[in-house]
């Protein structure tokens, strides 16, 4: 469709819970319409039962975005089988789908998480697509598109620690420098683990940023990013089995990733989105009082 307008059918969907699921960030709602960006393009989008109506960008690069090729009920079933804690995660938020978002604006995004909550996240961002991002409209509504890895590369780093980055500004800095000469179709061909190791050179991503990378927009469905909050969900919600496998006092990041891969494989991905979720919303990653 040349004019960017269209519907798509979109069963085992939810587009709320996916756009407010922690995954993905600079989607604005007003009224029943989502304004953000897909393939460089302000779009806005809004689901009318189960299809979506879209204007902006083409069919293919919104069925793409929103991974509706992904047979999620099939990942739901296996996931939530025998596992009393993901089935009522899955129950309740049913249509929750990870994302193929845009790696560049996804590795900016999570290396900008570090230390914060999603509103501060929210903050960072929104100043960066401000300051050196493109302003485009759609519907007569402005969407501010996110910079290019050239103009945060050039920015100085006193104007990207004013965006409220702090420490992080460097790292930002560092990644539009590198990010012009970065292959991201290799990244998508090469294997998990290659993948990671391959984001981990970069400065300012460590194993969680570079998991949220991998599962948010290079397919890896078996990543399973660990912050601080998803230990304490594991650790309280999953304990036991954990120490079956772990006997040790203390659990690395590398044996509860351990634990999550042996326990759902390839879709590890999948039970951590709906466990971040549902923790999120039943507050059971808050540390106890004593």
């Amino acid at each position: 469709m040349a004019d960017g307008k269209g519907r798509l059918k979109a069963p085992v969907f939810d587009l709320h819970i996916t756009l407010t699921s922690g995954q993905v960030f600079g989607w604005k709602k007003v009224d029943d319409w989502y304004y953000g960006e897909i393939a460089g393009k302000p779009v806005r989008i809004r689901q009318d039962n189960n299809s979506l109506q879209f204007e902006g960008a083409s069919r293919n690069e919104v069925a793409d975005y929103f991974a509706l090729d992904e047979d999620v009920a099939a990942i739901c079933r296996r996931i939530s089988r025998n596992d009393p804690i993901l089935s009522k995660a899955v129950n309740e938020f049913r249509g929750l789908r990870i994302l193929r978002q845009d790696p560049w604006i996804c590795t900016v995004s999570f290396v900008c998480s570090a230390f914060s909550n999603i509103p501060r996240i929210e903050k960072k961002l929104q100043n960066l697509r401000t300051r050196y991002g493109k302003t485009a409209y759609i519907a007569g509504h402005p969407v501010h598109l996110f910079p290019s890895p050239r103009s945060l590369a050039d920015a100085p780093l006193s104007q990207l620690r004013a965006c409220g980055l702090g420490f992080r500004d460097k790292y930002v800095k560092g990644l539009g420098q590198r990010m012009r000469r970065f292959d991201v179709a290799a990244l998508r061909r090469e294997n998990y683990e290659e993948a990671k190791e391959s984001l981990m050179e970069s400065a300012g991503i460590g194993e969680k940023v570079a998991d949220c990378i991998c599962l948010f927009s290079l397919d890896k469905h078996e990543a399973f990013p660990i912050d601080v909050w998803i230990a304490r969900v594991m650790a309280n919600l999953y304990s036991k089995e954990i120490r079956a496998m772990f006997p040790k006092t203390k659990l690395s990041y590398k044996d509860v990733q351990s634990f999550a891969r042996a326990k759902w494989g390839k879709d590890a991905g999948y039970a951590q989105a709906f466990l971040y979720i549902y923790a999120r919303k039943h507050k059971l990653g808050k540390e106890r009082k004593e």
